[in-house]
């Protein structure tokens, strides 16, 4: 069951009082320091944001009605493209995240597990263009918005992959020789979450990144962040609140930092 806006609220001000202050006070990991400075807190912006977030409002103006599956790949039901815009789309200070975080780490290969209408991806894509982005996405028609605009916004970089993330996932590693940068946004529920980050660590490396969002999505989704932070393979986890950040560096002391971004 999705968290209550109640229970949102405790797990926020328990977050709070862990957190680093802004600004990067009382981060002693050098590597942290400069990720979290030059990449997370910074917000400038940028020329590429600007088609992304046009994007992003002619979409909000869409009622063009399109069939929803779930992660199962099972009929749900209808919807309309500016519902969804509005309730399922990356916020905009989530989107420049990534792209920031995708400039900075400089990945061989970025795997996206849940393109929806295609924000995020376009975030990620533009901030690095030479770089093969794999996106999956379960909802057809979804994912046919998405294409076109990637297609109009030139994403030559950009491969979508149409169906459950059980089925695309395991044959998309095989074909990569690693996963450099993951975004994991889709089925909502901790086991799978954990079922999908433990398909991807045998094809990480010591430079690998992965985000996973609505880490707090329900009691499930947040127990399984724990897990993931707990293991002995994640030497540095980041918790942002509303999502997570795993990092597998070598010949560093495992170590987890609460840090605010954004409005968090």
């Amino acid at each position: 069951m999705k968290t209550g806006i109640l229970g949102l609220s405790r797990r926020y001000l328990a977050f709070r009082r862990l957190c680093k202050p802004r600004h990067g006070f009382g981060i002693h990991s050098p590597f942290v320091f400069e990720l979290y400075t030059q990449a997370i807190d910074s917000d400038a912006k940028e020329p590429a944001f600007l088609p992304i977030e046009r994007y992003r409002q002619s979409l909000k103006r869409c009622a063009q009605r399109i069939d929803l599956v779930g992660a199962d790949g099972c009929s749900q039901a209808t919807s309309e493209v500016r519902k969804i815009a509005r309730k399922a789309a990356i916020p905009p200070h989530l989107g420049r995240l990534l792209f920031r975080l995708c400039r900075y780490m400089q990945p061989q290969s970025i795997v996206e597990l849940g393109t929806s209408l295609g924000i995020s991806t376009l975030y990620m894509a533009v901030a690095t263009p030479d770089v093969p982005l794999h996106t999956i996405e379960v909802n057809a028609d979804v994912q046919q918005i998405a294409q076109n605009q990637f297609d109009t916004m030139g994403c030559g970089n950009v491969y979508t992959h149409c169906g459950t993330f059980a089925e695309h996932l395991p044959s998309l590693l095989q074909h990569l020789p690693s996963v450099g940068l993951a975004f994991v946004d889709g089925h909502h529920q901790g086991e799978a979450m954990l079922r999908y980050v433990e398909a991807m660590l045998p094809h990480i490396t010591p430079s690998s990144m992965l985000v996973l969002d609505d880490i707090r999505w329900s009691d499930d989704m947040e127990a399984a962040w724990h897990v993931l932070c707990a293991d002995l393979r994640v030497s540095l986890s980041i918790d942002l609140f509303r999502c997570g950040i795993l990092l597998f560096r070598q010949g560093v002391a495992k170590q987890h930092f609460n840090l605010r971004f954004g409005p968090y």
